[in-house]
């Protein structure tokens, strides 16, 4: 950022945000607004904080992803969230990927 250096960039990074992209899809605790990730990331920037989650829910997911055992998250990835986004979305679910 030597070229700018009165620049300031914010890294946004939410997980699942209700759009027109995934048919606005109704808000839970993995899914939130955008105007819920945007006051979110206004608050995160206020406080001094450059790379936000746009909500304390997606920032506890990122936790877990980083935290959790790869094969605990895939499981618990696979079992519930993978089957009702694809009920949800009348869509036929992926193949489960085999593990060595």
């Amino acid at each position: 950022m030597n070229e700018y250096p009165k620049l300031d960039i914010t890294l946004l990074k939410p997980a699942e945000v209700s759009t027109g992209m995934n048919n606005n899809r109704s808000l839970d605790i993995f899914t939130i607004s955008s105007e819920d990730s945007t006051s979110g990331m206004m608050h995160d920037i206020e406080r001094g904080i450059r790379i936000s989650n746009g909500s304390w829910n997606h920032t506890i997911q990122a936790w877990l992803y980083l935290t959790v055992p790869s094969w605990l998250y895939m499981t618990i990835w696979e079992k519930f969230v993978v089957a009702d986004f694809c009920k949800e979305r009348k869509i036929t679910p992926p193949t489960p990927i085999e593990r060595y």
